[in-house]
């Protein structure tokens, strides 16, 4: 197995910046925004198993995280992990990656023209960065075509369906009321304030508009309560 990154950048939407005006209500500070994409590959010596195409791409997880900078700067390490378990993200690349991503935090919060979102409230900085991890089977490896599928099926099992655009689009907006009743984003883990207004799933958790959207185009199931939602492949 090896692995590779890359940072990448991406430009402000119209969405997010609604969601950023929203989120300055209750908020000040330095934030940074993660995004992280992770591609997984199978790559087979097409001389040994010539029906098999080198590289095989399994999939793509997404993940976003809004992160107080400070937060971040004292627990990467846990940030990173509770999103992206070992068998997303091996531990052993996750402890090499994690300088070069303090590195890439600090360069962009020190650039006059780093930063993603600012006004007198809040300033947010961007990092983006591509992840590839790489199973590697080749003549030198004795594991048998049959211990590769098993593999793949294993793999099978963090796959990840994207919601419907019909599902995303239908769900529901409400506005915080009860100051007594505040929670918080699961996605973010940032509390919402009062008067602002979140999306709602069908099981009643409540999130940033941003952040389930962003979500459920990766994984079509809550959060927190793994509810799921239709996808474009429901019958």
């Amino acid at each position: 197995m090896n692995f590779s990154w890359e940072p990448f950048c991406a430009p402000l939407n119209e969405n997010e910046v609604r969601f950023y005006e929203s989120f300055e209500q209750g908020n000040v500070g330095d934030f940074v925004r993660i995004k992280v994409r992770v591609k997984h590959e199978l790559c087979i010596t097409p001389q040994q198993h010539p029906s098999l195409i080198l590289p095989f791409d399994r999939f793509i997880h997404e993940r976003i995280m809004l992160v107080p900078y400070q937060d971040f700067l004292q627990h990467a390490l846990i940030y990173m992990q509770v999103h992206f378990p070992n068998v997303i993200i091996p531990h052993e690349l996750m402890y090499t990656m994690l300088p070069f991503l303090m590195t890439c935090v600090r360069d962009a919060r020190s650039s006059p023209s780093g930063f993603y979102y600012e006004s007198p409230r809040i300033r947010v900085f961007p990092l983006g960065l591509n992840v590839f991890v790489r199973m590697l089977f080749g003549q030198s490896n004795n594991a048998s075509i049959n211990n590769i599928i098993a593999r793949l099926d294993s793999m099978g099992e963090v796959q990840f369906v994207p919601a419907s655009k019909e599902a995303i689009e239908s769900l529901e907006k409400v506005k915080i009321q009860n100051s007594n009743a505040i929670e918080k984003c699961s996605v973010c883990q940032f509390e919402f304030n009062v008067g602002m207004e979140v999306t709602k799933m069908p099981c009643n958790h409540l999130y940033h508009q941003e952040c389930i959207v962003q979500w459920l185009e990766t994984n079509h199931m809550c959060p927190m309560c793994r509810y799921a939602m239709p996808t474009s492949t429901s019958a």
